[in-house]
This record gives structure tokens, sequence and C-alpha cells, in this order.
């Protein structure tokens, strides 16, 4: 086995390492010898910026070649294919790739392997099988369905001497009837046919997607329309356990819809439908010809009693329904997902209506519809009582909640117990607290970077740590509550916190309007901004990376985000900061929230009291209105899964000096106040932050919402269940 890396000398020249593993010879003596050369060589990290977008770029190229070379493979001619390119490498040089996720942006080297995003795209090797045989099935089905046909026509021909007018009606009827059990038949299999031609096109689409989100599926639900009395009724319910990427749920969901047309098609040729195949058929038909006279039609009426045939369903009418997890994002303040089981069916029908329409031009069976969001409602669940004025306050994880006061305290609350598990003195009033997610070998690099090089490849843990700010940095543990890292240099007072996605670098913002980026381990500034003119009083990051700020001074600034490949963390790090746009408000911007879902949605909050919903794309905005006092901190809830994108989000918003909480959506110019028993009061609330957390309930699986109060009178945090 070969190891390779590659380093850049003091003297700028380009070395390139190769150990070759002996045979007996363990990985961790491999790669203690890389470690050693490394060093003997003076080895740093290389000063070249690689460009995460053209990364991204080869990434996507070698993916379509892969996909466009294979054509429609069942999986194993998807093995016997990959391994076939697999030989090919050794005539190409391996380059290193970096696969962005959401919610682990750890680093990946090595050649390219499409093979598990490729297979993705595959056609279910079922529905490949059952195309391949499907001329000759159908043919053995027309030929059957011909046969019922002469065997009605026989029984009807014997009686229709004397009941000729009325019989013929009856002939008629049931031959259509045959005939569009037929028409069915092949119009569902030209259906299957569009839905797969659609789902490869989707593929080509889906591959400008450059971030995504995982999301659990637990169980698929199938519906379809009944012709006669247009009522929706439920197939079956299938459980499932899938973990899938969010612009990939539809491709999941298409080829489980792809694979119950398969199974339904071969349902029906295994019972294809018979008219008049056995005895007791005849013996009623010969009854049937002594009470014709009297009882013409009502007799007539029960030969379709004569059809024996399994269902077969519409596939133009076919809804598959997912129900997936909810999802919280590292920040705690948007929430995605939740419960979209069809509920009221009959009153949702011109929803699904809709929602059928939208298919013959689009490959889409999933229908999200979740309760509406006008209807949400919170409920106390618990109310904590605070020694000291607190400040701000952020969730570690759904149990544990941490608070920063005015006398420097910060606390860490178990709410399943309902108590104070650690208490940290920081001596220095906390305005900033932020959890940053680290690795923990990565606070040792600095002071014995040879040990823990080797030390990082083997056990690289990752660890949630607290953030704290006032006039510096702090990073605590917040289970022994140790100092890992006092980061100074930063004029000012510190206004807002942020933690990138590559688990390296912390974002800050100061009341001079400066935004630095910092090396959370070293402590060492790597890139300062100085766009705005004021303070800065909010941090977001969009679901594609890009980092958005607003400030006093009127301003949200969007910057692009460049990262390079380093070998001390192994990974890659945050590189440089690029200004990409500027917008402007007419009040000052106090807080901000980037949707989960769409890239170019943002939400704003100042002090003209106003919510603004933020199109980056265009620049443009529409308000809502319903606060008193200027806006300090907003939650958003978003439905990805909703074919109404209009009503796909809503915001719970506080302000400094409204005693209720606000709920928002883009569908009304106006929002409705939640008002609660206790007061909630946060006049410092434009510089200290976070005052709202979202958290799931870890036994019932639902929304919560932590809240807290600054006032100096009323010293309590309040956790609400939404409803």
């Amino acid at each position: 086995m070969i190891y390779d890396d590659m380093g850049t000398s003091q003297q700028g020249k380009k070395l390139k390492l190769k150990l070759t593993k002996k045979q007996g010879m363990q990985d961790s003596q491999v790669l203690q010898n890389l470690t050693e050369s490394m060093f003997k060589q003076n080895l740093e990290p290389t000063k070249n910026p690689i460009n995460q977008i053209e990364l991204n770029n080869q990434l996507k190229r070698s993916r379509l070649d892969s996909f466009y070379e294979s054509r429609i493979m069942d999986s194993d001619d998807f093995h016997q294919y990959t391994y076939r390119q697999a030989n090919k490498s050794n005539e190409k040089q391996a380059y290193s790739v970096t696969q962005s996720q959401f919610f682990n942006d750890r680093i990946t080297f090595g050649t390219v392997k499409n093979e598990d995003d490729n297979k993705l795209f595959l056609i279910p090797k079922q529905v490949s099988q059952f195309i391949e045989q499907f001329s000759e099935k159908n043919d053995d089905f027309i030929r059957h369905i011909l046969f019922q046909k002469e065997k009605i026509e026989k029984d009807i021909e014997y009686l229709a001497d004397e009941i000729m007018v009325i019989l013929n009606q009856k002939r008629k009827q049931m031959l259509e009837q045959m005939d569009n059990i037929l028409n069915r038949f092949s119009n569902n299999y030209q259906i299957l046919q569009d839905k797969i031609q659609e789902f490869k096109a989707y593929f080509t689409q889906s591959q400008n997607l450059t971030y995504q989100i995982p999301i659990n599926i637990q169980s698929l639900s199938f519906y379809c329309q009944d012709d006669l009395s247009e009522k929706v009724i439920k197939i079956k319910e299938e459980k499932c356990t899938i973990r899938q990427k969010l612009s990939d749920v539809d491709a999941e969901i298409s080829k489980r819809a792809m694979i119950f047309m398969t199974e339904q098609f071969d349902e029906h040729i295994k019972h294809k439908p018979c008219y008049s195949e056995n005895s007791t058929h005849q013996i009623f038909f010969q009854n049937l010809r002594g009470e014709i006279e009297n009882m013409l039609i009502d007799k007539l009426q029960k030969m379709d009693d004569m059809f024996n045939q399994s269902k077969l369903y519409n596939f133009e009418k076919l809804i598959v329904l997912p129900k997936v997890e909810t999802i919280i994002s590292d920040q705690k303040q948007n929430a995605m997902g939740g419960d979209r089981d069809l509920q009221e069916l009959e009153a949702l029908k011109s929803i699904i209506n809709q929602k059928l329409n939208s298919q013959k031009t689009r490959m889409n069976f999933s229908l999200g519809l979740g309760q509406g969001m006008k209807n949400l409602g919170l409920k106390l669940q618990g109310k904590y009582f605070c020694d000291s004025q607190v400040y701000c306050i952020v969730a570690i994880n759904d149990d544990l909640i941490a608070t920063g006061s005015k006398d420097g305290g910060l606390l860490i609350w178990k709410l399943s117990e309902n108590k104070v598990i650690n208490i940290i003195q920081t001596k220095q009033a906390i305005t900033q607290l932020k959890v940053f997610k680290g690795i923990v070998s990565d606070f040792n690099l600095q002071t014995n970077i040879k040990a823990s090089f080797l030390a990082g490849r083997i056990a690289n843990k990752e660890e949630y740590y607290l953030m704290t700010g006032n006039q510096d940095i702090r990073i605590w543990d917040y289970k022994t509550g140790g100092l890992m890292r006092q980061i100074r240099g930063q004029k000012g007072m510190i206004t807002c916190l942020f933690s990138l996605r590559d688990m390296h670098s912390i974002v800050s913002g100061n009341d001079q309007g400066h935004l630095t980026f910092w090396n959370a381990y070293s402590g060492l500034a790597m890139k300062k901004m100085t766009d705005h003119k004021d303070i800065i009083h909010s941090i977001a990051q969009s679901k594609e990376g890009r980092l958005i700020t607003c400030s006093s001074d009127r301003q949200i600034i969007i910057y692009n985000l460049q990262y390079v490949t380093s070998q001390i963390y192994s990974r890659q790090v945050f590189g440089d900061c690029i200004r990409e746009k500027i917008l402007i408000d007419d009040s000052q911007i106090y807080t901000i929230q980037s949707s989960m879902i769409e890239e170019n949605l943002l939400i704003s909050g100042g002090s003209d009291s106003k919510i603004k919903i933020w199109n980056l794309k265009t620049g443009k905005n529409e308000e809502i209105v319903g606060h008193k006092c200027p806006i300090a901190d907003i939650v958003m809830l978003e439905n990805p899964l909703d074919i109404d994108t209009q009503k796909m989000f809503a915001m719970i918003s506080v302000s400094t000096g409204d005693d209720v909480l606000r709920l928002s959506t883009s569908i009304s110019p106006l929002n409705s106040g939640i008002y609660l028993e206790e007061k909630i009061l946060n006049e410092f609330g434009a510089t200290c932050r976070p005052l709202l957390q979202l958290i799931q309930d870890p036994i019932e699986k639902t929304l919560r919402l932590v809240v807290l109060s600054q006032d100096e009178q009323n010293k309590y945090f309040l956790v609400l269940k939404l409803l």
C-alpha cells in the first residue's frame, strides 16, 4: 500500500512523499514514518488556495461522465462498470476533493469515487427487468383480454334475439370495461416509461446542487384517486428507513414509486381479469335465462360480479407521501421537516388535484401536506429562574442549555433534571454566546504539533464547546469548565459571533464594523473585512455556504468563502473571503436568519420594528409589521415538502420591548401576537444574543422553543412546546 502526501518546503520546492506499507506493518507505523519524514524535510502547509468552486466542478464533471457512459444499468451492471473504471485509474493522476455537507464538513482525500453518488440515480433493477420483459408479458396480457372478450361475446349473443336492445347496451358496457382495463394497462406502462425519462432528466438537473441537507424518511404512504367516486383512497403504507439528502428526496421517492408500479404490473399479469371462468358462473347464466323476462335489468347488473380481477390503479393519480424527521440547524435557530401525513383527505382534495396536475410536466411524486403554520401555538413546559441578570442563551443539545449573565457566570442547565450541572466564572459580562464544534486533538496542535500530527489522524474526535464574547473571545469546555483558548486582538466590543462549518474558523463582528476570521485553535486572525461602517449585529450562513452580515449602517453584505486544504488539520479550512453583494435597507438591522431550503431567502429584523423577507438574488424585500419595538431575534420554521412555496416557512420573533412573541408567515403582511402569562423583556437584544433557540423534545419528538428574558427583575428563561 502506498501513502502519498504533498507539501511545500521552506525553500518553496514541491515535495512528494511515498511510503510503502510492508507486510505485517500496522497503519500507525506507516503514519508515524510519514510524520517523521515530513518534519525532517521541514514541510509546511501549501500556501496556494484551492478553489472550492473548481473542485466541485471537477467532481460534477467526473460524476456526469461516469453516468452518461453507463446508460441505464442495474446494480450488477453498475458494479462491473465501476470495476472496469477502477482499472483505468492508474492512467490518471489522483487528486483530492472535498464534499461539503450541512452537518458534517469533514474532508475526504483520495481518488474520486462515483459509485454511491451515481447509484441513487440508477433505475431500480426490478423496474429495468420488467421493462425488458414487458413486450412478451404485454402480448400475453392482450391475448388473455381478447379471449375473455370472446367468452363475453358468446354469452351475450345467446341472449341477443330476445333482449337485443337492452343486451347490446350491456354488451357495450362490458366490452368497454375490458377495453378500459387494457387501455389502463397500456397507459400505465406509458406513464412508467415517462417517469423513467423524467427520472433520468432530473438526475442531470440535480448535479447543479452543491450543498445538501440529510433527512430521514420513516415511511411511504401510497394513495390514489378512485375514478368513479373521485375519493382518494389509501393503497398501503410502507415502513422504511431511508437517509437521504434533501435535494435527492424526490429521486428516492420516484424510485419507490416506479417499484410500486412494477409490482402492480406483475400482480395484474399474474391475476388477469376473467369473465365466466368456472362452473358456478355457467349455472348462473342458465338460471338467468329463465328469469330474464321478469328481472332483466336487475339480473344483467349482477353480471358485473362475474369479473374476477385485481385492482388496476390509475398511475396518473398515484401519490407517494414521505414522512421525514425534523432537522434543527447547528445554530438552533432554524427547524425543518416534521410530520407530513395526510389528514382530512377530502378537505385537501383541491391541493391533491393541483399536485396531480403538476406531475404531468415535472417528475415529482412527493407531496408535503403539513398542518398550516397559521394554527401554530405555544404551551409552557418549564420556567427556569436565574440568580443574576442573563444576557444570552444557547442550546448545546436538546437537553443542555447554557446561559451567559451580566456577572460573568456561564451556567449549564440540564432540562430533564431541572437543575444547573456546572457553573463557569468568566470574570466578565457575557454578551455573546455560541456553540463551537471542533476537533479535540486540534487544540493541541499549536503546542505539540509533531506528536499530535499523528494523533489527529488516528483519533479525530468531534466535540462541542462554548464560545463567549465581550472584550475578547473565549472557548470553554463546558463539561470540565476549562478554558481551551482565549482569543485577543479585536478592538472594541464583540457584538456577534459565528462558527464556520469547517470546525476550525470563528467569525466575529465588533462595534466598529470590523469582521474578523479567527483560527479557533491558534487564536490568530486570518482575515479582516472593514466593509461595514457601524456595529455588526448578526452573522448568518446560507445553505450553500455564503456568509451574510448585517449592521447598524443599514447594510446587508454577502460574502463568498474560499477554503484551502490544510495538511496540519487534514481537511479543508477557511482560506479567503470575497465580498459579493451589498443590500441597502432603510433602517438599522439587528438580526438575520438564512433559510435552510432556499439559497436566496433571508429574514431580517431591525430598528423599524418590521420583519423583512429578502430575495438575495434580486435585492428586493417584503415587509411584515406588528411589533411595537425594534426586533431583537428571530427563529425560522420551514416545511421543505410543502407544494405551496409561499407557505413553506414561518417566523417567531421577539423584540427589545414587547412582552409578547409574534408569529409571522410570508402570506400575511401582519404578524399575530402569542401572549404568555410570563413577562418577556429584552432591552439589550440588539447587541446581546441569542435570545431564542429551537430544540426537540427527546421523548415526544416535537419542537420546543427556548425564550430568554433579559429583564433585571424577571431573571428566567422559558421552554415552550410548539403545538
